[in-house]
């Protein structure tokens, strides 16, 4: 079973990545899968009609998150497959699920994911990560506590530096 960052702790990856919906009709009933946004798309309404279905969803950093708004309180992940590390989209998309559209489950990000880069997608909402297998996990944890004071509103700290500053006048 491979590992994953989760709330600042390797722990085992209990998601199974299905890619199609054949995969998912031959699936354990009783696992937890999450699949790309075509497949979900093709399977929604038969996941939505059956209960005690744990089911997540990867996206693309090009996917709006408007196209699965209305679905997020049925799903308990959402994955972010950064294509390559340069590529900034998926932060916005993260800040838009939890800011706008109150995504409270777990937000992943994959894919081409660096340990400088942890510390930056925890700020955006990430709360999982699998980083790239050349990125020591306990280096990627370490880059959570990069920093001790951040100047900028976020999803973690929700106002600025000067705001939280109490000066004595």
């Amino acid at each position: 079973m491979s590992e994953v960052i989760l709330n600042g702790k390797v722990v085992s990856d209990d998601w199974t990545w299905i890619e199609s919906e054949t995969e998912w009709k031959n699936r354990s009933s009783q696992s937890k899968c999450f699949v790309p946004f075509k497949v979900w798309q093709s399977i929604r309404s038969e996941v939505l009609n059956t209960e005690n279905t744990f089911i997540g969803v990867q996206l693309e950093t090009s996917d709006e998150p408007e196209t699965i708004a209305n679905d997020l309180k049925h799903l308990q992940l959402i994955s972010i497959h950064f294509a390559e590390f340069k590529d900034g989209r998926g932060f916005s998309l993260a800040r838009l699920l939890r800011e706008r559209f109150h995504f409270t489950a777990e937000l992943r990000a994959v894919g081409d994911i660096l340990r400088d880069q942890i510390f930056y997608l925890h700020r955006c909402g990430f709360n999982s990560f699998v980083p790239r297998n050349d990125q020591p996990m306990e280096a990627c944890i370490a880059a959570l506590k990069d920093f001790t004071e951040t100047y900028q509103a976020a999803v973690d700290v929700p106002e600025p530096l000067f705001r939280r500053l109490k000066i004595n006048s």
